[in-house]
């Protein structure tokens, strides 16, 4: 059985790709589409040079304050998953689903000696005899490539690995071994079945041991062997069994794919529902800004379409200040207007998403007849009609 698995990935994985280059060539007179840059590194884990194919997001300047999260693509030549994937970031930033992020894809030397640890499983000794060199892959990985990204590139420290099959196993290993080296796991179809399936039935013991952790991991697979399908559980039963609350599961089989093209699926849905707080968080910080706006505007009507027609307002340090409905609660801001208030900023402190409601709480500072102050506001938000309405907005401090 193992062999079968084994042999299905052998034929998947040196199905001959076209070639494509990653960095621009004139051919013709033209210059080539450029999608990124091609960096060597040489490596005293691995005893060769690699190369790294880097897609860098529109806007990236090495002399701007802005930094970015770096993903790690595992086979990530530029004839395999560095131009879909670096695609997908493209697409997502274009919609801002998730924020602008510089893509590593590591070019592949040997696969099965990099993605797997050792083994005492004849079978897979016999299929894939190069195998068993992930400790020193890992190696590569930790001391020698994220710093070198680190040192040369605009980033923010945040780490996202995306491996399948045997990169999967690969993922799998260092969230269990190596944790520290990446924040966010995405982890597809996971060649789990090697070595008799020893790395994931250590799983639990090893989960158990570190509560402390705090990722976010997602798993899926497609229509596969039987076996894929167990390990894969496994490892989702081990991650929901360890009551670890601060690992952020997302499993999301794809049923509709097998293994040769579940990843991109796979890599879409993960990066859409592992970025969905962030992305609701930046849609409030841009409502609540608009709230400064139309506050500041002196027209209190300008506040209307940011709240329910039965929304409320109730203030916890002035006894009996409470408008219920829109227009009352418009009302009221009015009034803050026309003795001069203003808003000099918003902060989002906390955000809550809970039974299709939102709850923030916000810091603002103002000026009010002069005086600065410095407040807490409470917002509740129900989504109606495709846009977040304030249902309920307490001053608290």
């Amino acid at each position: 059985m193992r062999q079968l698995i084994a042999f299905t990935i052998l034929v998947f994985v040196l199905t001959p790709l076209s070639a494509q280059k990653i960095n621009g060539e004139v051919e013709n007179g033209k210059e080539a589409l450029t999608i990124g840059v091609i960096k060597e590194i040489q490596s005293k884990a691995l005893s060769e040079k690699r190369i790294l194919n880097i897609y860098l997001p529109e806007g990236y300047n090495p002399d701007s304050a802005a930094t970015y999260p770096v993903i790690y693509l595992l086979d990530g030549s530029a004839h395999e998953d560095l131009p879909h994937i670096a695609g997908l970031v493209q697409f997502m930033n274009m919609y801002e689903l998730m924020p602008k992020s510089i893509v590593v894809g590591i070019a592949n030397v040997d696969r099965y000696r990099d993605f797997t640890h050792p083994t005492t499983d004849p079978e897979d000794l016999n299929a894939l005899p190069t195998g068993g060199g992930s400790g020193k892959f890992i190696d590569f990985i930790g001391q020698e490539l994220q710093p070198f990204i680190e040192k040369n590139y605009k980033t923010t420290g945040t780490r996202t690995i995306i491996g399948q099959s045997m990169g999967g196993l690969l993922a799998t290993e260092i969230l269990l071994k190596k944790p520290h080296l990446f924040d966010d796991y995405i982890i597809v179809s996971p060649s789990l079945w090697w070595d008799r399936q020893s790395l994931v039935n250590s799983a639990d013991s090893i989960l158990r041991a570190n509560p402390g952790l705090e990722k976010k991991v997602f798993v899926s697979l497609g229509e596969e062997h039987p076996v894929m399908h167990d390990v894969a559980d496994k490892l989702v039963s081990a991650i929901r069994n360890s009551g670890n609350e601060n690992i952020r599961l997302f499993y999301e089989p794809i049923l509709d794919e097998d293994h040769a093209t579940i990843l991109h699926a796979a890599v879409y849905k993960a990066f859409k529902m592992m970025n969905g707080r962030e992305r609701l968080l930046r849609e409030f910080q841009r409502q609540t800004e608009r709230w400064r706006l139309a506050y500041n505007s002196g027209e209190a009507h300008n506040l209307a379409p940011l709240y329910s027609e039965g929304a409320r307002y109730l203030s916890s340090h002035v006894p009996g200040l409470e408008a219920n409905g829109r227009e009352a609660v418009i009302a009221n801001f009015q009034k803050g207007m026309d003795m001069g208030g203003h808003i000099g900023s918003i902060e989002i402190l906390t955000m809550d998403i809970s039974d299709g409601l939102a709850t923030l709480l916000c810091k603002y500072q103002a000026t009010n007849r002069g005086e600065t102050v410095e407040g807490r506001n409470l917002l509740i938000l129900k989504k109606m009609n495709g846009a977040w309405l304030i249902v309920l907005h307490m001053t608290v401090v």
